[in-house]
């Protein structure tokens, strides 16, 4: 998820100054790994956050707030856009990614049981 959050603040960045369709697809490539992997990890982490009996609830409220950021996200995105111009817009986007990578750097941890765990050696051997 770290990775995507980065992909889409490089992605703003680069839709505020692309001049050529290289650029335009450059960044279009970098939203489609943000894709790939803040939707799927957004998901696995409410999951982790749900006890057993309650993931159908937890889930459905966590694309529930999905739908309503997909519904006002566009309608502010261009407002701004037409109000402003493609640049201010796309700067301010990748301002807000800024911060939600300093959100998701500094606020979000491991969730339990899912760490990477270090082999021991016993006796010489590999655990």
């Amino acid at each position: 998820m770290r990775i995507g959050v980065i992909t889409a603040s490089i992605a703003f960045f680069l839709l505020a100054r692309v001049t050529t369709i290289r650029g335009l697809y450059t960044a279009a490539t970098f939203l489609a790994i943000t894709s790939a992997t803040v939707v799927t990890g957004l998901n696995g982490l409410a999951s982790f956050e749900a006890a057993e009996g309650q993931r159908g609830e937890v889930l459905g409220r966590h694309r529930a707030w999905g739908q309503v950021g997909r519904t006002i996200g566009p309608l502010v995105f261009c407002t701004l856009y037409w109000w402003a111009g493609r640049e201010v817009a796309y700067a301010v986007g990748a301002a807000g990614m800024v911060g939600v990578v300093g959100i998701v750097f500094s606020g979000l941890s491991v969730p339990a049981g899912t760490e990477i765990k270090k082999a021991v050696k016993v006796d010489g051997k590999g655990a």
